[in-house]
């Protein structure tokens, strides 16, 4: 009788556990593509984009913005730390981030930050003629 106890609260235990492991692994693989709620489009109405499209709106706006010397390098910078970030572009945040931190020192590495803006415009077929008006406004 006690054994029998034993292994059903063993058993249940498990399950348990097992049922939260794998929840919390889809809810992790799920979080990069739950839509984000952007509250007004420009004609007033509800609108749902993915995190991934935010991002990529975000990003050009801010790009277009510091071509247009709206906001400053250093303004640039924060506000891209201020991003959410999808995780497929992580890597591409990374290197607009150092890029952009390697122009914005007392001592820039125009170089290294030329490098890397040129690799992301390879990479990322949608920043091409945004990264190309930004270089062309510093360079």
């Amino acid at each position: 009788m006690r054994i029998g106890r034993i292994l059903f609260l063993a058993i249940l235990f498990f399950s348990l556990t097992t049922i939260l492991a794998v929840s919390s692994f889809f809810e992790g693989q799920a979080y990069s593509s739950i839509a984000a709620l952007n509250l007004f489009d420009q004609n007033g109405q509800i609108q749902f984009t993915s995190v991934k499209d935010s991002y990529k709106n975000e990003v050009l706006a801010l790009l277009e913005q510091y071509s247009q010397k709206q906001i400053s390098l250093t303004d640039l910078e924060q506000k891209l730390f201020a991003i959410r970030v999808p995780k497929s572009y992580q890597d591409l945040h990374l290197g607009l981030v150092s890029a952009v931190g390697d122009l914005n020192q007392s001592a820039p590495n125009i170089e290294e930050a030329k490098n890397r803006f040129e690799k992301l415009k390879d990479q990322y077929a949608w920043l091409t003629a945004s990264l190309t008006i930004f270089l062309a406004n510093i360079f």
